[in-house]
């Protein structure tokens, strides 16, 4: 499960840096009229985050509802996990496309915060207890 958060984390900085580089060093062309799209990628950050935390949440809370085994809670948290960490990506991703559009290298600083936000919610052990509320014996069962 780490290895595919830290996968999904890289995506978005990659990217970044890919991005640039490229504007640095070729200056591309603009166009005029597109500074109103700055104002975007930070939006689409708060927007994730919050509908990354609520689908993670509802998802968590339909999971304890229908599996009350520990197996169907580890894959239930994994699926919600991806859910959330997939709304953090894209906020990133995005505001490297806006980068590309516009030319505002400032709009990278949201792929930073996207990835301080990822890094806050690498899976462990400790976090699958906090989210789902394990019981002390499916607690004994992870370690």
């Amino acid at each position: 499960m780490q290895i595919i958060h830290v996968t999904m984390m890289m995506a978005p900085i990659v990217f970044a840096l890919v991005i640039y580089f490229v504007m640095t060093e070729s200056h591309p062309e603009t166009e005029v009229g597109m500074e109103f799209l700055s104002y975007l990628p930070p939006v689409f950050l708060l927007v994730g985050f919050l509908a990354g935390s609520f689908l993670f949440k509802t998802t968590i809370k339909n999971l304890l509802a229908k599996s009350p085994d520990l197996k169907g809670k580890v894959k239930g948290f994994m699926t919600a996990h991806i859910i959330r960490v997939v709304m953090l990506e894209f906020a990133g991703m995005f505001s490297g496309v806006i980068v590309l559009v516009n030319g505002n290298l400032n709009n990278l600083t949201v792929v930073v915060l996207a990835s301080v936000l990822l890094m806050t919610k690498i899976p462990s052990v400790s976090l699958l207890e906090r989210e789902i509320g394990l019981t002390p014996e499916e607690q004994e069962a992870l370690r």
